[in-house]
Parts: C-alpha cells; sequence; structure tokens
C-alpha cells in the first residue's frame, strides 16, 4: 500500500514538472537497458530507476521490453523527477537524471514493475537521508 501512496505521488509530482518544461519523446533517446542518451545532450544520461541503478541485476528481455513499450506509445514524454551532476569526477557537465517514461495515463516504469523487472522501490527517489546523491530529489 505504501509503494502504491509513494508512486501516486510521484506520478502527481512527474506531471508538475512535466508541465514545466519542453517534453523529450522518449522514442528519440536511444536506450540500452534501463539508460538512455542523445546525441544532441552527450552529457546527460537518462536512467529508468531512482534507486540501485548500478547494482540491480536485469533481466535480458529488459531492452526488448523498453524498445517495444516505446515502440508502442510513440506520443510518451521523458520526465525527469531528480538528477545529480556531476556524476562522474572527471566530467563537470555528466548529469545522471532519473526519468519516468509517460504516455498519457501509461507509464513504462510502472509496467517493468507489474513485469517483475523492477522492483517498486528502484523507481523512487531516495530518501532524505540519501538525497545528498540526488541533490535535484524531492
Amino acid at each position: 500500500m505504501k509503494a502504491a501512496v509513494t508512486i501516486l505521488c510521484f506520478f502527481a509530482f512527474a506531471t508538475l514538472v512535466h508541465a514545466a518544461s519542453e517534453p523529450i519523446l522518449a522514442v528519440s533517446l536511444k536506450w540500452s537497458g534501463h539508460f538512455g542518451g542523445s546525441a544532441t545532450e552527450p552529457y546527460t544520461t537518462y536512467c529508468l530507476m531512482g534507486r540501485g541503478f548500478f547494482q540491480m541485476p536485469t533481466s535480458d528481455d529488459l531492452p526488448k521490453l523498453i524498445e517495444a513499450w516505446i515502440h508502442d506509445h510513440p506520443k510518451a514524454v521523458v520526465v525527469p523527477i531528480a538528477s545529480i551532476q556531476p556524476y562522474l569526477d572527471k566530467v563537470r557537465e555528466s548529469k545522471l537524471t532519473y526519468v519516468w517514461i509517460v504516455d498519457g495515463e501509461f507509464n513504462l516504469n510502472i509496467e517493468l514493475v507489474r513485469q517483475g523487472l523492477f522492483c517498486a522501490r528502484d523507481t523512487s527517489c531516495p530518501h532524505r537521508k540519501e538525497a545528498e546523491r540526488w541533490p535535484e530529489a524531492l
């Protein structure tokens, strides 16, 4: 129940954040597993996980599921939730942005939880005590 409430709160916040910025279509990014990038923003890495993004094991099916979902939702937008900058010590311009991929009422991050590919905890922002790792986090 707590996870469901957390997800709903983040969805509401994500909608507000999205409304305040120019939308990026998910289809415009090149995805490699749960990480995405763009040639127009070479120092920005987008991530579908808010926690455990480098440590969590993922399924071999994850890239195919993400690709298929984005193909089926060509109008899905990238909704930035929180960022770390810099996230690479030697590259000051580097930025890691935790995102949700949303197409109206459909949400890729939630679908990955439903499919058992992500734990619900991985799709939330860190707790306050962990917020120093996500300076722009809630």
